[in-house]
């Protein structure tokens, strides 16, 4: 059973924070004995890394926080969330998965109510 972004979270903050690094993951590269080195796609579903940043209130955190330790296993595990698409200007649920999991998510207060909460997602087909 695939894990869904929690309903009660806010996803819009991926919006305003919404940035791709590249297109893609690294051609795999095979040397020749002689001529061109021959490049092809490592996978044939494409991953696309895209960087995320949300706004939690206190409360909001705290569910956060439980989702990504305790359900998501520090991260690792996979999940279908609303990601910007910024071609069709409207959200599309992706399976996703954070990279370095746990570890890539940063938390930075903001305000006296707020948290930033920023990492990359790895998102499937998009």
């Amino acid at each position: 059973m695939t894990l869904s972004y929690p309903a009660n979270l806010p996803f819009d903050g991926l919006r305003e924070g919404y940035s791709i690094q590249n297109s893609g993951q690294a051609l795999m590269k095979s040397p020749m004995q002689s001529g061109k080195i021959r490049l092809r796609p490592q996978f044939t579903l494409r991953i696309v890394p895209v960087q995320f940043q949300i706004y939690f209130s206190p409360q909001e955190l705290g569910v956060w926080r439980d989702f990504l330790w305790r359900q998501l296993g520090d991260g690792a595990a996979e999940f279908t969330m609303p990601i910007w698409d910024a071609s069709r200007q409207q959200y599309v649920t992706r399976l996703v998965q954070i990279r370095d999991g746990a570890e890539g998510v940063s938390e930075q207060p903001f305000a006296d109510d707020q948290t930033l909460v920023t990492g990359t997602l790895n998102v499937r087909g998009f």
